[in-house]
This record gives structure tokens, C-alpha cells and sequence, in this order.
């Protein structure tokens, strides 16, 4: 009989290479996270989503009343038709402002979840004058509400 300490044990070489591998792979998860929140990484996602689709996330999200604002619709029912597989589509400076919000909704709920991106979306913003970022979109004001919501995401106060 082998005593306890000449007893041997028999290990897959590949489980201990285990960890590595999980390490890794979770590493390589937040790196496409993190890739798809850059500028360029949204802008491409959202390029890749039909357009009645970003109008149907924008919708559920933020719902019809403020996505017409955003895009400066004439009607407060318009993303609700445009939102549908058949429906119209936007004029193109309303459909630049969707998918503009469609990018900076997707990084914001990212980070900070629903909630969070919504009250921000329709809250007034110090970085933006005071304004809300729906009615800076609407007045074509990307570059600061990209830099507003990338200060709050990133927690600079002072933008």
C-alpha cells in the first residue's frame, strides 16, 4: 500500500493550462466590448442594424414622443411608422440624428445600463449649456454630445 505522500497524481497538462485560457477569453471579451464602444466601433454597429430596427430600439428605449424630438419629426407618431418593416423613412438629417442617438444610446446603456441612459438622454446636461442631449442632437450638436456622454461615462466632472 502507498502512503499519502509517494501516491501519485495524474493531471492533464491542458487543465492547468486552464485558467489561461479563461483569463484570456475573458480578456478578448472586454477587448471587443470595449472596441465596439469606440466612435468607430458604434458607428459601424450601427451601420450593420437595418434601419427599422435602430428606429425600434430608439422607440422601446426612449419611446416614440422623444425620438420624434431627437430627430426633429413633424409628428410625435412618425417613429412608430418608421419603426414598422413597411414603413417610410426619415428625411436624411433626421436619419443622421437617429443614428447618431442609436450610437451614443448603445455606449451609454453599455456602461451604465437602461435606466441610466434614458434619465441622461432626457435630463438637462451642464456640458451641454443645459441643455437636454435629445434637443442638442436634435440641433446637430454631435461632437459636444459625444464628448457629454464620453464625460459621463468616463466620470470627469469637469468634461
Amino acid at each position: 500500500m502507498e502512503s499519502v505522500l509517494t501516491k501519485r497524481i495524474c493531471v492533464h497538462p491542458a487543465s492547468l493550462l486552464q485558467p489561461f485560457y479563461d483569463m484570456f477569453a475573458s480578456a478578448s471579451r472586454t477587448h471587443e466590448v470595449m472596441a465596439t464602444l469606440t466612435p468607430v466601433g458604434l458607428h459601424r454597429s450601427t451601420n450593420r442594424i437595418d434601419e427599422h430596427e435602430i428606429v425600434r430600439q430608439l422607440n422601446d428605449a426612449l419611446g416614440a414622443t422623444l425620438v420624434a424630438a431627437l430627430a426633429g419629426a413633424k409628428g410625435r407618431q412618425q417613429p412608430n411608422d418608421w419603426a414598422k418593416p413597411d414603413g417610410g423613412m426619415p428625411r436624411p438629417p433626421a436619419w443622421n440624428r437617429l443614428q447618431f442617438a442609436h450610437q451614443v444610446w448603445t455606449a451609454l446603456q453599455e456602461e451604465e445600463g437602461r435606466d441610466v441612459a434614458r434619465r441622461w438622454f432626457i435630463g438637462g446636461n451642464p456640458l451641454l449649456g443645459e441643455s437636454t442631449p435629445i434637443m442638442a442632437i436634435r440641433e446637430d450638436r454631435h461632437a459636444e454630445v459625444r464628448r457629454a456622454a464620453q464625460a459621463f461615462i468616463d466620470g470627469d466632472v469637469d468634461g
